[in-house]
């Protein structure tokens, strides 16, 4: 309805907030050693999330996929899986988003990238007009970790979204 209306100027993004997240990790490589001496899956890795933050999201999709295909044990597949979905997000194709925020978040729903693969579920269903679902994830970030609650519904407002979740209760 016309709680969703066209994204506004702004980018709608469940990735924003974990920005800082996965900087840290990077500046840690960067220190410690150079690119060269990475282990291969790191550098392929930090060179495709390149890509990612150049906002060139379709060659990310294809990268992040064959990444996925390549290093299917390394520790940063599931990251890989995650900004797939962030890109598929920024790009509106929103049942692939939305698909690839669950896969994230079924594979470690205690891990580091859950509450903000379940705001990109949120973000996605609701586009996709799911909307009892995407309140359900909203509610399950409330319940995990209140203050990404806090954080995430001060975005939605951002993004002029108003999911009405309290019809759902």
């Amino acid at each position: 309805g016309e709680a969703l209306n066209q994204l506004s100027e702004n980018e709608v993004s469940s990735g924003t907030t974990m920005e800082l997240y996965d900087e840290i990790s990077e500046n840690k490589f960067e220190q410690s050693i150079k690119l060269n001496d990475l282990p291969e899956d790191q550098k392929e890795y930090l060179s495709i999330k390149t890509i990612f933050d150049d906002k060139n999201y379709n060659l990310a999709i294809e990268e992040f996929t064959s990444f996925i295909d390549r290093f299917g044990s390394s520790s940063l597949t599931l990251r890989a899986r995650f900004w797939r979905a962030e890109s598929n997000l920024r790009i509106k194709n929103w049942a692939s988003a939305a698909e690839g925020f669950l896969t994230t978040f079924s594979a470690d729903p205690n891990g580091p990238l859950s509450s903000y693969a379940l705001f990109g579920l949120v973000l996605s269903l609701a586009e996709l007009g799911e909307h009892r679902q995407s309140c359900a994830a909203l509610n399950e970030i409330e319940n995990r970790d209140r203050e990404k609650f806090l954080q995430f519904n001060d975005q939605l407002q951002a993004f002029g979204k108003n999911l009405n979740c309290s019809a759902y209760q």
